[in-house]
């Protein structure tokens, strides 16, 4: 069910260019803003 909710927030809303534009302040941060941001995100869609 998320493969298929993903690949409609892919397809809708070209999600990951919208999120591969976040940046943070930090300097040479090991664990990109993208992808704090979308962990935090896919364990609130989950059910």
């Amino acid at each position: 069910m998320m493969r298929r909710f993903c690949a409609y927030l892919e397809k809708v809303f070209d999600f990951s260019r919208h999120v591969s534009g976040l940046v943070v302040a930090r300097q040479r941060p090991r664990i990109t803003a993208a992808a704090v941001w979308l962990s935090g995100f896919r364990m609130a869609a989950q059910p």
